[in-house]
């Protein structure tokens, strides 16, 4: 018994150029996305794929999705021309769209953590604290500096690739900014002390513990490194025409690596044997640079998600569920103990500890 994932909706409303940002709910009730050059939120109730909600901003499309932890009813939407838009929605139409002009670059990331907010928009890395006063207003905290330069750097424009809230040994919570030129940082944002430094290039995800961190490194695949030593401790090499950086998402407890791709299909690798567990070739979308995933541990429900686009230009939004996979006919048990040596070279993913 394994467990794959079978596609259960394709969303295709508006989404122009291709699928910029995803995002499920902390719940995995909804699911926000995003077009490239498309100007709009969207907003589609995971159970009957029904569109519940679409937000219009400027002419500027939104690049980052981030909801509020454990709120299935606020989510900030970064855009391209610096303003972070705070949407809460209702039960019908949305029921309060504010925001706040945030950097001078667009907003690509975005990372939440009780009532503070840290955005990226390229050489931009900036705190803000929720005010608790019953609004969405936010108060600007602090500016967090880039990381030093050495030789092999120092021509190249600081990028924000990735951030990511986590913990450490000796500090309690550390925000960790990588960065397509110049490394890897983590910074207690309380203190501003830089934790540890070291170099890359690519997208960016963190284990639940916060232990390793998975980069996806452009032309060549993934890499996994662990955060307190700095050491490479697995790699995933996967087809890629090296053009553009594909998002990459530890899932399954850290246990799985979800990598998009430019070649028309994502994968899921166990990270335990390196080895792909299941690709996701949704057709006829070639290019797959957003995704998504949500574990609901009450329900015991795995979703992955999907943005793709193909060579007109036209995009959808495909979400995949896990599902126990087992023979389900006796006539086939001798068909199945033959098949068991070739299965047994390609372990399930373990399901994440409850």
């Amino acid at each position: 018994m394994a467990l794959r994932y079978e596609e259960t909706a394709r969303l295709q409303r508006g989404l122009d150029g291709g699928v910029s940002a995803l995002a499920f709910s902390p719940d995995g009730t909804y699911i926000a996305a995003a077009g490239m050059e498309d100007p709009k939120v969207y907003v589609w109730r995971v159970a009957d794929h029904k569109l519940l909600h679409t937000y219009t901003g400027s002419r500027c499309p939104f690049l980052a999705l981030e909801w509020l932890p454990g709120r299935s009813d606020t989510i900030l939407c970064g855009s391209s021309d610096g303003y972070i838009a705070v949407l809460r929605l209702g039960s019908q139409e949305l029921a309060e769209a504010t925001g706040f002009w945030a950097h001078d670059y667009p907003v690509e990331r975005l990372a939440t953590q009780g009532s503070q907010l840290v955005s990226g928009a390229q050489p931009e890395v900036r705190v803000w604290q929720h005010l608790s006063n019953g609004t969405n207003v936010w108060r600007h905290v602090t500016d967090l500096q880039g990381p030093p330069k050495d030789s092999k750097n120092a021509e190249e424009q600081f990028i924000v690739m990735g951030i990511h809230w986590t913990k450490t040994r000796v500090h309690r919570l550390v925000v960790v900014v990588t960065y397509m030129h110049h490394g890897i940082v983590a910074r207690d944002v309380l203190s501003h002390v830089c934790l540890m430094f070291s170099l890359y290039r690519g997208g960016s995800s963190v284990s639940p513990k916060g232990s390793i961190i998975a980069l996806s490194v452009m032309g060549f695949g993934f890499n996994l490194y662990h955060l307190d030593k700095g050491d490479c401790i697995a790699s995933f090499v996967d087809d890629t025409n090296g053009e553009r950086t594909v998002p990459v998402l530890l899932v399954h407890g850290g246990l799985a690596l979800f990598g998009g791709s430019t070649v028309g299909r994502a994968a899921l690798w166990n990270v335990q044997n390196q080895r792909i567990h299941q690709t996701f070739a949704p057709k006829p979308y070639d290019t797959i640079l957003a995704i998504a995933a949500n574990y609901n541990a009450e329900q015991d429900r795995f979703l992955l998600a999907t943005g793709g686009n193909d060579a007109h230009g036209k995009s959808a939004v495909v979400i995949w569920m896990a599902r126990e996979y087992m023979w389900l006919s006796e006539a086939h048990a001798h068909i199945q103990s033959r098949r068991r040596v070739r299965c047994s070279l390609q372990p399930p993913i373990p399901v994440a500890a409850r």
